[in-house]
């Protein structure tokens, strides 16, 4: 078994990577996007939801290991089943949090006004989804989808 802290460490290298392909992407699309959308939670679940199949790749070889599926391609399917259902999950639940903090005031979320004022208030709702989803995400990874 790997060790735990080890575990974490590559866990949160391979958030790190993929918190940086999730904000570009989730930037690029925001200038792609026709601007009648809703166009930050669409792009917030089109890029949360790459981001997270990429996650769910790196992750099982590099972080959980890949023990459930030696020679057993059922697992894989079931593993990649639960992973599924909670990327759908957390992609609802970050659309919907980006989409209310960015519809939020800013300098109630940074009560640093000059900060606030510096930072796009769209990017700070970025970053709090981010802050906010990367620990659920581990825990429900490593206690559910790679058991």
């Amino acid at each position: 078994m790997t060790d735990p802290i080890i575990q974490f460490i590559k866990f949160m290298g391979i958030g790190v990577w993929n918190t940086v392909f999730d904000i570009v992407l989730w930037h690029l699309l925001l200038k792609i996007l026709p601007p009648k959308l809703q166009k930050v939670g669409i792009a917030q679940a089109i890029s949360f939801g790459t981001a997270s199949v990429v996650s769910f790749v790196l992750n099982l070889y590099l972080t959980f290991g890949d023990k459930n599926l030696s020679g057993n391609l059922g697992n894989l399917g079931l593993i990649f089943g639960k992973f599924v259902v909670v990327t759908i999950f957390f992609t609802m639940f970050s659309s919907v949090l980006i989409t209310f903090l960015a519809n939020y005031n800013t300098k109630d979320i940074i009560k640093n006004q000059r900060l606030s004022q510096k930072l796009n208030q769209k990017l700070i709702s970025k970053l709090v989804v981010v802050i906010i989803t990367l620990p659920l995400t581990y825990f429900t990874y490593k206690y559910f989808v790679y058991l």
